[in-house]
């Protein structure tokens, strides 16, 4: 019996042995065994240490195919190692240190890209083959800041900048000093968040923008300058027109329950206002003077205003939208009677009404 036990452990442990043996030998051949697979590969080009450069391609790389041949260990590595794009240093090799077309060769590069070269994987076939693609050689340079006025905006005199320049990466060819081509300038004019009320002193931060009126600039490239805001001190220039209008007539406004039922007397001069003073812009001062814009003088009264018989004050001025007047209208006096009721005992036997009241 204990024969038997002896010899069934002993074939146990034998095939067990032979299995685990027989899975090995089946994960070495799996894992050594090549197989091909095409991976979409970004490609991003950069700049070498030495040398600025603007580099014309999409931002986050262009799209290369790549068929890889390797193990399935080495097609895993590839596939975690290209998640990122694959950064390829290109450097210009023009004498001036201009801008240039340079054709780079996608199927050397990557090949013997170095992380990529270090995993013994095979590559088969690169489509595209090459890239074309432009860049240009930048260096830094400092340029004076200049108050660019927007919206009609006219300074009083010249604004202060401080600090007066900026550092900025152009490229070579365009960081000549002629002002014509490149300007760094700070806007300065009415927006949706600011409006500047004119002879009034301000001190602000404004961002620094890179005036490029010529599109001499590469297509995409917005550098940013150093610093990127300064502070300006200005003062705008009035510029609107002042005149003096005339002919208004007052106008006055109750309830419709109390229309009919008073009559209003004011003196002829109380009428109309002959003096009005406006500031506007001249567009403005053009539409009020053709009518297209109205100016309105308004006493608005209310049933106890009626009943105390007489008003004295200013009118209301209305005015458009832009519009202003430094002075409130001329004081004027009306009065007010109510209107004699007719009563059923006031009609004579001709026909004719005896008004309550009269004499």
């Amino acid at each position: 019996m204990a024969k038997k036990q002896v010899r069934f452990w002993l074939e146990s442990q034998t095939i067990v042995i032979v299995a685990v043996i027989t899975a090995l030998i089946w994960l070495y051949a799996e894992a050594n065994t090549t197989q091909s697979k095409t991976i979409v590969v970004k490609v991003l080009f950069v700049q070498p240490p030495a040398k600025k450069l603007y580099i014309d391609q999409p931002a986050g790389g262009y799209d290369v195919r790549v068929d890889f041949r390797g193990t399935s260990e080495q097609i895993s590595a590839v596939e975690k190692l290209v998640a990122d794009p694959i950064e390829l240093e290109i450097t210009p090799t023009t004498r001036d240190g201009g801008s240039r077309k340079m054709m780079v060769p996608l199927a050397d590069r990557i090949r013997f890209h170095e992380p990529l070269h270090a995993l013994g994987v095979g590559i088969e076939k690169v489509e595209p083959a090459s890239r074309e693609v432009w860049v240009w050689e930048l260096i830094e340079k400092t340029l004076s800041i200049s108050a660019v006025p927007i919206g009609g905006v006219v300074f009083t005199r010249d604004p202060k900048i401080e600090p007066p320049e900026a550092r900025i990466m152009l490229p070579v060819g365009l960081s000549s000093d002629d002002p014509e081509q490149i300007v760094l300038g700070v806007r300065i004019g009415p927006n949706a968040e600011q409006q500047y009320a004119p002879n009034v002193p301000y001190t602000t931060f404004f961002q620094v923008e890179l005036e490029d009126d010529l599109h001499l600039l590469p297509p995409g490239y917005d550098p940013e300058p150093t610093p990127a805001k300064v502070v300006v001190t200005f003062m705008i220039k009035d510029q609107r027109a002042t005149w003096t209008l005339g002919g208004v007539p007052v106008q006055v406004r109750m309830k419709p329950n109390d229309v009919g039922k008073y009559i209003i007397d004011m003196d002829d001069a109380d009428r109309t206002d002959t003096g009005i003073e406006l500031h506007a812009s001249r567009e403005l001062k053009g539409k009020i003077e053709s009518r297209d814009l109205k100016i309105e003088l308004v006493v608005p009264l209310s049933s106890k205003d009626l009943e105390k018989e007489k008003w004295e004050g200013n009118p209301t001025l209305i005015l458009p939208h832009g519009v202003t007047s430094p002075t409130p209208p001329k004081r004027i006096t009306m009065t007010f009677k109510a209107v004699p009721k007719v009563t059923p005992e006031s009609v004579l036997p001709n026909g004719e009404s005896e008004i309550q009241g009269a004499e």
